[in-house]
């Protein structure tokens, strides 16, 4: 009578090689969970830059639609604030006092690279603002293109471009101010949010002002 066979499993070599595929398998698997969730970090990076931009757009544009004047020449005005070498890009006056916004080096190491800040009176909680405190200067956004030449004054909308970190250009003709925000994502994208809003009485670079219908 013929003995039964017994299962004799698998050799060490069938082992090995098993583990080696499920390695490999499992590596393949990290390595694009990882690229996914590097390109979720970078579209969420993205996403909330755009989102500051456009808040910073907005309230540019509801002090120039509040302001009385803007500046020709921002570079000339009196600031109420020590800009520290930062660049005067944007310069409105009203009865709320003057607003200064200006680009440069980053007040402190929290910030990353070139800044966009602005000087002016304070909003309260009721969003108005504060005539009766002092001026204050703080950065409104953060990692602007680095090495940008800003422009302000009366530029043409065909010298932006998204080399700068922030430019007001002025069409005194068409009343007509051409905001542009640019920042770095990521160590190399930019993102560009522009914003076309009617410009108040605007100062004429000799001092005396000029009124201009929106």
């Amino acid at each position: 009578m013929a003995e039964p066979r017994r299962d004799q499993g698998l050799t060490l070599l069938e082992l090995l090689l098993a583990l080696s595929l499920g390695l490999l398998l499992s590596s393949a698997m990290i390595q694009t969970l990882l690229a996914d969730s590097r390109g979720s970090t970078q579209l969420l990076r993205q996403l909330r830059q755009r989102q500051q931009q456009q808040r910073v757009l907005a309230l540019v544009r509801t002090e120039l639609l509040r302001s009385e004047r803007i500046s020709l020449t921002p570079a000339q005005e009196a600031h109420a604030c020590d800009l520290a070498g930062r660049n005067p890009v944007l310069h409105l006056s009203g009865a709320s006092g003057s607003i200064t916004y200006s680009v440069g080096a980053a007040p402190s190491g929290i910030w990353r690279g070139v800044v966009l800040m602005r000087c002016g009176p304070a909003y309260g909680l009721d969003g108005r603002t504060n005539t009766a405190a002092a001026a204050q200067n703080r950065v409104l956004v953060d990692g602007l293109v680095p090495g940008a030449v800003v422009r302000s004054g009366t530029c043409s909308p065909g010298q932006n471009s998204t080399s700068q970190g922030f430019s007001a250009c002025i069409d005194p003709q068409g009343g007509l101010v051409q905001l542009l925000i640019a920042q770095v994502a990521g160590g190399t994208a930019t993102h560009q949010a522009e914003l076309l809003a009617a410009a108040p009485q605007q100062g004429d670079p000799n001092g005396s002002d000029s009124a201009n219908s929106p």
